[in-house]
Parts: structure tokens; sequence; C-alpha cells
């Protein structure tokens, strides 16, 4: 996930694509707190309806999306 966020923000990959791969990859964690599951399934639906407005030619806050779910993506147990 943690590449994902660093691809989209790089420029390599588009907000669609970032959230459709933030979504595949969520539904494969285990051992994450409901809270944090939550949060982020959150911030990925927020991303997904970003990408919408930038596919209809508008500005979004993809960018700040991004980096509040680099920030709880960063919480995710790596232990487990």
């Amino acid at each position: 996930m943690r590449f994902v966020i660093a691809d989209f923000r790089a420029g390599s990959i588009s907000a669609r694509e970032a959230a459709a791969n933030l979504s595949a990859n969520a539904s494969a964690l285990e051992g994450m707190p409901y809270v944090l599951t939550r949060e982020v399934a959150n911030l990925m639906m927020q991303l997904e309806d970003a990408a919408i407005v930038e596919e209809d030619g508008f500005q979004s806050n993809s960018r700040e999306i991004a980096k509040r779910l680099a920030a709880e993506i960063e919480k995710v147990p790596t232990n487990v």
C-alpha cells in the first residue's frame, strides 16, 4: 500500500488507479484495528470521489487525501 501512495504522489499513477490498487490491497489486510480499517476505507472512498472530479476536468483535493491516507497506512501493523 505504501508503494501505491508513493507512485500516486510521484505522478506515476492516477487517482483512479491508486484507489483501485489500494482497495484491492486493503481487503487482504488482517490484524488491522477496526477503527483504522474504517478510516482507511473512508479515505479510499474520498480518493475515488476525487478521481471522478479529476476525470471530469476539475481540480480535486486528491493530493491532500493521499497525504492523509499515507499517514493512516503508516499505522498498519507490519508484524501480524
